[in-house]
């Protein structure tokens, strides 16, 4: 009788051992399971946070005298969430060092340097195929956006209206000079909405009273990339927008303009097409 008593402790000390051993098993596979699916949700999180809104595409080419003053009107941006993707056609003045020295300030900044000067068209081909932001904007570097809330409105006036590309206002200063112009008539804000690929190119390549620019445009990021991935590189620095726009209209199925507040500050005088004689022909133009 003893020995049975004896047995039938072991045996019960025996089982109740391999249900804690289960339980504890139990227990620490979930927990790793846990400790695992929330890494993994905390990675996913932290990476949807690091990935920028706002894809703000740079080309510069000997820039070195306005450089400063278009890169503190992007850095100062209250809209923080964004990418400077800035592409340097090989200059032979100090844009580089400048560019450096604010990359070196702020990590948001990311520069590509061509070895040969290959044309604002090519430099901006380029920076679109390295952006990550869900919108991509056009700034050149002798223009500079006008307060340091013109990227929150793009983003909220883009989020609002989802369109492929959404036209804003912009106001022209002359290079070197606090006199601000009126916009041309072609350069003015007309509000309109326009749907269907066909219909948008008809919009800006048979009215004589709209425009084919980059830089007054927010586009949707993947219909630039796929667009600028069906464009040769080819050497344009004149009218070089005209090309690129013609085939975002191609691929894009939505177009607003839509007055604003100015967002940039177009400078004319300083940029390749619009220094010297081409002044003049700016200055007719205005109504």
């Amino acid at each position: 009788w003893t020995h049975h008593k004896t047995h039938s402790r072991f045996c019960t000390e025996g089982r109740v051992c391999v249900v804690i051993m289960s339980m504890k098993s139990f227990c620490l596979n979930w927990l790793i399971v846990f400790l695992v699916w929330k890494s993994i949700s905390h990675l996913y999180r932290t990476g949807r946070q690091t990935l920028p809104l706002i894809s703000v595409v740079i080309p510069v080419f000997n820039m070195e005298s306005f450089l400063a003053r278009c890169l503190d009107s992007v850095v100062s941006q209250t809209f923080q969430n964004i990418e400077i993707i800035i592409v340097d056609d090989a200059s032979r003045d100090r844009s580089v060092e400048i560019i450096q020295s604010y990359a070196t300030r702020d990590r948001r900044i990311r520069l590509i340097r061509h070895d040969l000067n290959k044309g604002t068209f090519v430099a901006r081909i380029n920076g679109v195929s390295q952006a990550r932001g869900r919108y991509v904007v056009f700034l050149d570097p002798d223009d500079f956006y006008t307060t340091n809330q013109s990227l929150l409105m793009l983003w909220h006036f883009s989020e609002l209206e989802k369109v492929d590309i959404l036209q804003f206002s912009i106001k022209m200063v002359v290079a070197d000079d606090p006199q601000t112009l009126n916009p041309a008539n072609w350069l003015q804000v007309k509000p309109t909405v326009v749907r269907g690929s066909a219909n948008i190119l008809h919009h800006f390549f048979w009215n004589s009273d709209t425009n084919a620019h980059l830089w007054n445009k927010i586009f949707r990021t993947a219909i630039c990339k796929k667009a600028f991935s069906q464009l040769p590189e080819t050497y344009l620095i004149c009218a070089s927008d005209t090309p690129a726009f013609f085939t975002i209209c191609y691929f894009a199925k939505t177009f607003k303009a839509r007055k604003t507040d100015p967002i940039i500050s177009y400078s004319v005088g300083s940029g390749i097409s619009t220094r010297a004689g081409e002044l003049r022909k700016f200055s007719n133009s205005f109504s």
